[in-house]
């Protein structure tokens, strides 16, 4: 590919991370979670990725590979420095058309320590989800049940929970749309609204082409192959736009 700009959501990235944290669960295995860690990084690609325009892919700097290899370590002397994580959402994040009526499965793990319950907490769009349940080794948790009312727009999954060393994950960690939403032109991110992270993202790729590393195919918004003024004005006349 020319460029690795091919799921810059990450839906299908965390849709086979999960895939991956559900099997090491399963073998009762040790799991490091580069994703996870690089994902909650601020200004990851400015800080932690190379910037050379001969590198299209987009790796890590030094300073990139230094957290890699100490995520790593981490693992393999017991440290526990990573937060309670998501193994399975359904709907999954990013999926679209989804009925009204369906029913949400959220299932979370510790690999290190056990969670603290009073830490927990699942919102789905800001409202608290009932109590999940807990597995035996106090290190596992199971959200399924179906909303009190149908499910409308965009739907966001927002999860608080922290285990014994007090590695804390608080954050949206699924997003999905509702059947019948109609997302407005320069909603870039997909949460239902243009605005100014819409903005961010479509400055982040503006002047890029498909083999540019700063290409972003949500970001060209008149799917001309370039991020450019037209895809600016198109987003400008949308700004304040939601679902």
């Amino acid at each position: 590919m020319p460029n690795a700009r091919f799921d810059p959501n990450n839906w299908q990235n965390q849709d086979l991370v999960q895939s991956i944290r559900r099997l090491a669960a399963i073998r009762g295995r040790g799991l490091i979670d580069p994703f996870e860690v690089f994902a909650t990084q601020r200004r990851l690609f400015h800080a932690l990725y190379y910037a050379g325009t001969e590198d299209p892919v987009g790796h890590p700097n030094g300073a990139g590979y230094d957290l890699l290899a100490s995520v790593f370590a981490d693992v393999l002397q017991a440290a526990d420095t990573v937060p309670p994580v998501p193994t399975r959402l359904i709907p999954a994040h990013g999926a679209e058309g989804i009925p009204a009526t369906s029913a949400v499965e959220v299932s979370v793990r510790d690999f290190g320590s056990a969670i603290d319950p009073d830490s927990v907490m699942l919102l789905i769009d800001g409202l608290p989800a009932p109590e999940p349940g807990v597995g035996d080794d106090g290190r596992w948790l199971l959200w399924r049940f179906s909303p009190a009312a149908p499910l409308d727009g965009v739907v966001t999954l927002s999860l608080r929970a922290a285990d014994a060393e007090g590695n804390v994950t608080d954050r949206a960690v699924g997003r999905f749309v509702v059947e019948g939403a109609v997302l407005p032109r320069g909603d870039i991110d997909r949460d239902g609204r243009v605005d100014g992270r819409d903005l961010v993202f479509l400055g982040l790729a503006f002047g890029a082409g498909p083999t540019s590393r700063r290409f972003d195919a949500d970001a060209d918004l008149d799917g001309s192959g370039q991020v450019d003024g037209e895809d600016l004005a198109i987003l400008a006349a949308n700004f304040g736009a939601s679902v």
